[in-house]
């Protein structure tokens, strides 16, 4: 059996698909220019205040071989918050 398309159904597929590509094409670049632009902050000196604690006496050393970081990570790590 043969299939027989009419012209204005070969127009109407190739608007559909045209349609398609833009109206992706716009949902990408609104995507992409809402990522670029996030997060963006209200005014200029709207900054974090960090404050660091910096120590110059050297980490105390074990002697015996260690597997584990945890006594390290204990030391270097922020205060829990609770």
């Amino acid at each position: 059996m043969k299939q027989v398309t009419s012209p204005s159904s070969l127009r109407c597929h190739t608007l559909v698909s045209l349609l398609a590509a833009v109206e992706s094409t716009v949902i990408a670049l609104v995507l992409t220019s809402w990522v670029w632009s996030w997060p963006v902050p209200l005014h200029a000196d709207d900054r974090a205040v960090v404050t660091v604690k910096v120590s110059d006496t050297p980490v105390a050393r074990e002697t015996r071989m260690v597997t584990s970081f945890a006594p390290v990570v204990k030391r270097v790590a922020p205060p829990r918050l609770e």
